[in-house]
């Protein structure tokens, strides 16, 4: 029996054809529990529409258009989407390894990175499971930050959770900005004194080994970081502008100049000549 649609006392009577039904057995079969309500079409008389309604993430959302050819259209079009949103959903491990691939492999220097990966595979994978990104809590989070003792890696590792969920958040992986309830975590770096002349020249006096002796021979003389002393190259050495050029290992845009220092170069034991570093 044909339905008078333009009839007033079917404004809102649920119409539901058998091939929708059967698209969407198939679209269904393996949703979620409490998000699998049937969807439905009905014919709005007072706006001249139809309206397709369906569940996703346990809330309502309908689709409007004038016939109801192109309503059923946009509601198939609508659970495609749904499903492929479904198919993109990470865990907190899967989404960490995204976002490292993603968003810092191609941007920080190989120390940077080695820094990264072991926040995440020490201080993260070992105090928090790993769950669906978006049944993660600011709770779980704070109660994983508190099991770290060092205040200078639970700071770290704070950062790195925050710009995660952020970028996740951004990206519309995750429904909620979680990062806002998260603990704020401070650190306050220990001011330290400089060694003085005498003290230096114990400590070196001090070194068996020559190797050693000129690594923290370079290291007092330069005051350059460990891990930038370990990326040093041949090629960062200029001896004719008596320079050494220090790359940057934060980003590939943090480089600095630091003066050839006399007390180098006049070392007997040839540490630039023949760095010990690179022995």
């Amino acid at each position: 029996m044909e339905i008078n649609y333009n009839n007033p006392l079917l404004s809102y009577n649920i119409i539901k054809e058998n091939n929708i039904i059967k698209f969407i057995n198939k679209k269904m079969a393996n949703q979620n529990q409490g998000d699998n309500d049937m969807p439905s079409i009905r014919y709005r008389e007072k706006q001249k529409i139809y309206e397709a309604r369906y569940t996703q993430n346990k809330t309502q959302k309908s689709v409007y258009a004038k016939t109801k050819k192109e309503c059923i259209a946009k509601l198939k079009n609508a659970l495609k989407n749904k499903e492929k949103t479904k198919a993109i959903s990470y865990t907190l491990y899967t989404w960490l390894h995204e976002w490292f691939n993603t968003y810092k492999k191609p941007n920080l220097k190989p120390t940077s990175l080695y820094q990264i990966k072991i926040c995440i595979n020490k201080h993260i994978k070992n105090n928090i499971k790993d769950i669906n990104i978006n049944n993660l809590t600011a709770i779980e989070i704070n109660k994983a930050l508190n099991k770290i003792e060092s205040s200078r890696m639970k700071k770290y590792t704070y950062d790195v959770y925050c710009e995660t969920l952020k970028t996740a958040y951004k990206n519309k992986i995750i429904k909620e900005d979680i990062t806002l309830n998260i603990q704020t975590v401070k650190h306050e770096r220990k001011k330290g004194n400089a060694l003085t002349i005498h003290q230096q020249e114990k400590f070196i006096s001090s070194i068996d080994n020559p190797k050693h002796k000129n690594i923290f021979l370079f290291y007092l003389s330069s005051g350059l970081r460990k891990s930038e002393l370990l990326n040093l190259k041949w090629t960062d050495i200029d001896y004719e502008k008596n320079i050494v050029i220090i790359k940057g290992t934060k980003s590939k845009n943090a480089n600095r100049i630091i003066p050839l220092f006399n007390v180098l170069k006049q070392k007997k034991a040839g540490l630039l000549k023949r760095p010990a570093f690179f022995c």
